[in-house]
């Protein structure tokens, strides 16, 4: 069973839809860095979604390390400096 999409997810994709069509139209109207407007949002989602990958490694590297380590960090003695006791 299918649910209606909600009214303000549907004027949300017809505002992105327009502006996509408002993009491709005034591609040689618009220039980024010597870039036309298409080529610079190609660019930008290239390169965004690199650095997003890049984030997201770094997450996973940080979360199996800490993983590996909270049982011996569980097990050591409490700070009194951090603890305040």
């Amino acid at each position: 069973m299918t649910t209606p999409l909600k009214p303000t997810l549907r004027l949300w994709g017809i505002t992105v839809g327009l502006m996509g069509i408002a993009a491709i139209y005034s591609d040689g109207l618009i220039n980024l860095g010597g870039m036309s407007l298409t080529a610079a949002m190609i660019a930008m989602a290239w390169f965004n979604t690199l650095i997003g990958l890049i984030f997201l490694g770094f997450m996973a590297v940080g979360f199996v390390y800490f993983s590996l380590t909270g049982h011996p960090r569980a097990n050591a003695p409490a700070d009194a400096m951090l603890s305040g006791a």
